[in-house]
């Protein structure tokens, strides 16, 4: 069988500041790829420049390990999480960086940047972590790479827990908003529906308890599986009282099965209510004998006085009718109130009668 080798030639040369002269000897390299050059000058100095080409292997160091505990998931999720950071150094030009990857474990998975930082998730609800008992641990070994392919291993150790009463888990919708007076089906009820939704590690206990809950202004319903359902009287005066941009705000408490409380906040919002006004109009007869008994014709009544006001007995306000042969007269857009009235009768003479009975009036 034939051996081949493949030799590499190199040339170096040292050019010296007397330039006498040059001499430059070339030696093939050996196996090792070493390549010796020798420079003599004419001071009869030697050079020699020496070359190894090789891959240096990167150096990691940093965070390489994690800890998580069964059941410590991070907020709103199912996950166990913890990261860390690698550092990394390598002789060999533009290696010192990782190749960014995830790494799939046994239970979880790791994902690594090029600049060495790493998270690792594992799903807390499989099997092989809620199995574990307080003192027990899983050991997940994920290898990542640099560059250059050293190859480093993080380890991720998973502490199991005693899982007696561990609080359940619940998300999903936990606020509503209810505004005064909309009320599509005219029931006199404010209303919104929303859905909770819960885990639990502990079996048999994903669920809540099914009940009604009284709180400041209205009520909520709630079943087993989340759902709820809140309502508050329209018409009670602390909603009604409430302008444009004013909230009253109601909590109300529910419960999983394992005992574990959660609350459900409705913001009830103010409006401003519509203004309601109304016209009134007032008709009397002309009188037909003065206060002594004596006879009063029509073409003595020069006019009408009539007085206004929002109290009885209290008249603020007043309008003069100049006409005596008019019987009645409208007020537009008076605001909702209740309102007293009087009538008085001018004669030719500016002689005004004593106040009619009064009447009152409530829009």
């Amino acid at each position: 069988m034939s051996h081949f080798h493949l030799y590499k030639t190199r040339f170096n040369a040292i050019l010296f500041t007397f330039f006498l002269a040059l001499q430059i000897t070339a030696c093939t390299t050996d196996e090792n790829l070493t390549t010796n050059t020798e420079n003599t000058s004419s001071e009869g100095n030697i050079n020699t420049d020496t070359d190894t080409d090789t891959n240096h292997a990167a150096i990691i160091t940093g965070i390489d390990y994690g800890n998580l505990t069964e059941e410590s998931t991070s907020e709103g999720t199912d996950l166990l999480e913890v990261s860390g950071k690698l550092n990394i150094s390598d002789t060999d030009t533009n290696e010192a960086s990782f190749i960014e990857a995830t790494v799939n474990g046994a239970y979880g998975s790791l994902m690594m940047s090029s600049t060495g930082d790493w998270t690792y998730v594992a799903s807390n609800n499989q099997p092989a972590i809620q199995n574990l008992d307080n003192g027990e641990t899983l050991t997940d070994s994920l290898i990542i790479n640099s560059i250059d392919g050293t190859s480093h291993t993080i380890i991720i150790t998973i502490n199991g827990v005693d899982e007696t009463n561990i609080p359940a888990i619940i998300t999903g919708a936990s606020n509503g908003d209810v505004t005064e007076d909309v009320d599509p089906d005219n029931d006199g009820l404010l209303e919104v529906s929303a859905k909770l939704n819960i885990t639990d590690s502990n079996a048999g206990e994903d669920a809540f308890v099914a009940e009604t809950v009284n709180g400041s202004f209205g009520e909520l319903t709630i079943n087993s599986t989340g759902t709820w359902h809140y309502t508050a009287n329209n018409n009670q005066s602390a909603i009604q009282n409430l302008g444009a941009g004013a909230s009253i705000t109601d909590n109300l408490i529910i419960r999983s099965l394992d005992g574990t409380t959660h609350t459900i906040t409705i913001n009830i919002l103010g409006v401003n209510e519509a203004s309601s006004t109304v016209n009134i109009t007032l008709t009397w007869t002309a009188p037909v004998e003065r206060e002594d008994n004596s006879t009063l014709t029509l073409s003595e009544i020069a006019g009408y006085k009539v007085y206004y006001g929002s109290m009885q007995g209290q008249y603020d306000n007043s309008i003069n009718i100049n006409d005596g042969n008019t019987e009645s007269y409208t007020f537009t857009d008076f605001p909702a109130d209740t309102y007293y009235f009087v009538i008085t009768t001018v004669d030719t003479e500016g002689r005004e009668s004593q106040y009619s009975t009064e009447v009152s009036i409530t829009n």
